[in-house]
């Protein structure tokens, strides 16, 4: 049930992101912003489109789940990036694979964690002291491990894109936690977790 609610939550976060930016003078020209802010929040519509589109997720089979969060994720990132004026189909592209690249990477961080989220559900296996205390440093050494990668891959990033020579690409980057660390640090932090408990949940539900 616990399971459920979060990937229930996971959903409504996730189709109800919306991206408000100011004018980027190093980007592409972009449109001005709304001169009323409240018309980018979703309509009571398109609020409960989301909320059908949430029970229809959770009939999903686990892989149809994660293949459509996939595709949710990439239109939301898409659409936050011409938004921004972020609009050369080229860059978007290179920044989609990147992240793309940058989730196989997780898959193992994920597989870690997973073992942990089913020591504390209360119809998972429990372990000991011990047992939790491994699973935890398992867990840390594949996140390291990712963090290495992911700060490799960053620099073949730049070199593509060229981000570090243009403040505003890079302070996108930056605040949509593409790039760096700054963004896991700023956002709430219950509704950060949320979403990567519903990240492993899905990955947990594959796997059993």
């Amino acid at each position: 049930m616990i399971r459920r609610f979060v990937l229930a939550i996971t959903l409504l976060v996730a189709g109800s992101q919306i991206a408000f930016a100011q004018p980027a003078t190093d980007a592409a020209p972009k449109d001005e912003n709304p001169p009323n802010a409240k018309a980018a929040f979703p309509t009571a519509q398109q609020q409960q489109r989301i909320i059908d589109q949430t029970k229809d997720f959770m009939n999903m089979t686990p892989e149809k789940q994660k293949a459509y969060m996939r595709g949710m994720s990439q239109q939301i990132l898409r659409s936050t990036m011409t938004r921004a004026g972020f609009k050369d189909q080229k860059l978007q592209d290179d920044i989609l694979e990147f992240v793309d690249d940058q989730e196989k990477f997780r898959e193992d961080v994920r597989a870690a964690a997973a073992k942990i989220y089913l020591t504390l559900e209360p119809q998972g296996v429990p372990t000991d002291a011990q047992g939790m205390e491994t699973l935890v440093n398992d867990y840390l050494a594949t996140v390291d491990e990712v963090k290495s990668e992911r700060e490799v891959a960053s620099k073949a990033l730049d070199l593509k894109i060229g981000f570090s020579s243009k403040p505003h690409l890079r302070a996108f980057l930056l605040l949509n936690g593409i790039i760096g660390d700054a963004a896991s640090v700023t956002g709430d932090i219950i509704m950060t977790g949320t979403m990567a408990i519903g990240s492993v949940s899905i990955d947990v539900m594959k796997r059993h």
